[in-house]
């Protein structure tokens, strides 16, 4: 349910009430000129420095930067729903030493001297508390939605992939939900130019630091339960104070989470019949694709009946499956063959292609599209045209049917790994159903992630470590701490589900590699990442990964995440996150980033026409097809 107005923000509703109420009494009473700071004279003449202390606890003295700060604390109420009350409070009384102090000495001691006595006024209000807060909203809530505004309008819609748009220069601002907030605090910050713009950057930095854990005092202490009106909930199991106290709501969540996955993994093994076994899945039509490459084990073990167990799930009218094995030379096909016997029993329509050519028949082939020279001085096949290429063959059925009015709900894109319905289920369900991609995290070798390729944070950065919490990102990281769908931009991570819609529209949205001119530069981009940045609805609706499925790709690394007990233990949460913290402060992704932004840009100069929308999915390689599977070269 949408929580609208101030509900469950009561400290917000306080904070805004006095925003106003202290205003609107600076001007009845008459108290403006004692509560704004001067430098001279109001400090070094007449030494009146109870003025430091005074200027943010008092109000504005301007109706105009009143109303701002009112707007964009009703703005930022959304930190108190998603923190709750008492890490709030503990926020604003722990900063409140910073946000009231370092400003007026910022600008007493260093700002004033430097700039020879023109910068010497401080305005009165909590500006910086504020944008301490603002700091917070920008770290830990992630938008909701994405928008353009451009100066003209977009090509017309019966222009063909063989008929390219005609390119016009406009403007284009790329906006969310979030830049009003912005564009509010932009105002007041700028509202006594450049007097504001001191206490509403100093506000930022602490808010920042604070983040960082870097201010002295600020780590332990919290505001004690009952000055917020919540009951102080007492420590069991012997998990006493420190990081264990602090983890603890995260290890609950983690355990709940374990003891649901571990039901549904029992559920699976059970001989009961299946469709009592798992959860209710929303009524959808599926259209399944799966591409196979030397697969046997894991197709005869778990996979193929996986895909059974989720079609007599859905009902085998509501699923098309949709499989290209290439060239495996182990039993592969034949496990499919059996899949395709089992499926025919059940009724259900697909279309299971069986390929003979090998990766040594693409390489003894002319060479064509897709085939760059590379530093072993030869003519080489790359690597992601040839897979964008299968996956493709993958999704010809869809536009088949959809030309026969055969139309699904989402397309679920299924790796080589083990999974349950459940699984599927909880996929699907991501983000209450509205996602343009809802991601797994897969697991080979636990406890890493396997597909680091085409994982990117909602900043569009790689991973800052392969373990959990994974994220360089604050909003990508602080949605896997509650278990919520973590927003990105982009993953893959053995299981996918899309909207079926911009794979059936004009032109369809498909797999693709970037351009063979760009690969040149030695940039390689993963099919599975470069289809988010292609798809329209990604900055619509969203791209999420679901920290509450997770696949693997042997039967143990899929035991190993689906413990009976907590997934994760409090002890691994403390280090991880201190490591992960460790790994945010002293490293950065600025240098990889300038690598591929210098080739892109070296690229764009030699060829004006070409654009590429994907660039936060390039990384420094170059891959290519060999005859027993792939290499770096």
């Amino acid at each position: 349910m949408l929580t609208s107005g101030l509900t469950d923000a009561s400290i917000s509703k306080s904070l805004l009430i006095y925003t106003i109420a202290s205003s609107v009494a600076l001007a009845i009473f008459d108290l403006k000129h004692l509560t704004s700071i001067q430098v001279v004279p109001h400090i070094w003449q007449y030494g009146q420095f109870w003025r430091i202390l005074v200027w943010q606890v008092a109000g504005f003295a301007n109706s105009t930067e009143a109303l701002f700060a009112a707007m964009l604390v009703y703005h930022l109420r959304v930190v108190e729903r998603a923190w709750g009350k008492r890490k709030f409070a503990t926020f604003l009384l722990t900063t409140l030493p910073y946000t009231t102090l370092l400003p007026p000495l910022l600008l007493i001691l260093v700002l004033r001297p430097i700039t020879l006595g023109k910068m010497n006024y401080l305005p009165s209000g909590p500006v910086a508390t504020i944008f301490a807060l603002l700091a917070q909203y920008h770290a830990s809530i992630p938008s909701t939605f994405g928008y353009r505004i451009s100066t003209s309008s977009s090509s017309d819609s019966n222009d063909t992939k063989d008929q390219p748009q005609q390119s016009n220069k406009s403007l284009t601002l790329t906006l969310s939900d979030k830049s009003t907030t912005y564009i509010v605090a932009a105002q007041l910050a700028l509202s006594q130019f450049p007097a504001m713009i001191v206490p509403a950057a100093v506000g930022w930095l602490v808010g920042v630091a604070w983040r960082m854990e870097f201010l002295p005092g600020t780590g332990a202490w919290r505001v004690p339960a009952w000055m917020v009106g919540e009951k102080e909930r007492r420590v069991v199991n012997g998990a006493g104070g420190g990081d264990g106290g602090r983890y603890e709501d995260l290890r609950r969540r983690l355990e709940g989470e374990a003891i649901a996955a571990s039901a549904s993994s029992s559920a699976t093994a059970s001989t009961v019949d299946v469709a009592k076994d798992h959860l209710s899945p929303r009524p959808e039509r599926l259209f399944i694709a799966s591409m196979h490459w030397n697969n046997e084990p894991i197709l005869r073990s778990h996979w193929n009946d996986a895909v059974i167990k989720l079609a007599k799930t859905f009902g085998p009218d509501n699923v098309f499956v949709s499989v290209y094995e290439s060239g495996s030379w182990d039993d592969s096909k034949g496990a499919l063959r059996e899949l395709d016997a089992g499926l025919d029993r059940l009724g259900v329509r697909r279309n299971i292609t069986l390929s003979d050519t090998t990766h040594q028949d693409e390489l003894s082939a002319r060479p064509r599209e897709g085939w760059i020279d590379t530093p072993r001085q030869k003519k080489e096949l790359r690597r992601i045209p040839y897979l964008a290429r299968l996956r493709n063959l993958t999704l010809q059925p869809l536009e088949d049917l959809s030309q026969q009015g055969i139309t699904f709900d989402k397309v679920l894109f299924l790796n080589d790994v083990v999974f349950t319905v459940d699984d599927v289920i909880r996929l699907l369900d991501t983000n209450d159903g509205v996602y343009a991609a809802a991601c797994s995290l897969d697991f080979s070798k636990p406890p890493l992630y396997y597909d680091t390729f085409a994982l990117r944070d909602s900043n569009g950065d790689e991973h800052v470590m392969q373990k959990w919490p994974y994220f360089r990102s604050a909003a990508s990281r602080n949605a896997l701490l509650t278990l919520s769908p973590v927003p990105v931009k982009s993953c893959w991570n053995g299981m996918v589900a899309m909207p079926m819609e911009p794979f059936i529209a004009t032109p369809p949205l498909r797999f693709r590699a970037i351009s063979d001119s760009l690969a040149l530069s030695h940039l390689e981009g993963s099919e599975c990442c470069l289809i988010h940045a292609d798809n329209p609805l990604s900055q619509q609706q969203g791209v999420y990964l679901n920290p509450k499925v997770r696949v693997g790709y042997n039967p143990a690394a899929y035991e190993a995440v689906h413990p009976t007990g907590a997934w994760l233990s409090l002890q691994h949460v403390a280090l991880a996150l201190w490591e992960n913290r460790l790994r945010r402060w002293f490293t950065t992704p600025f240098f990889k980033k300038l690598v591929v932004r210098k080739r892109i840009a070296g690229w764009h100069d030699d060829h004006i026409d070409e654009q590429e929308p994907g660039d936060f999915c390039l990384i420094n390689e170059m891959q290519v097809l060999v005859s027993n599977g792939w290499a770096h070269v």
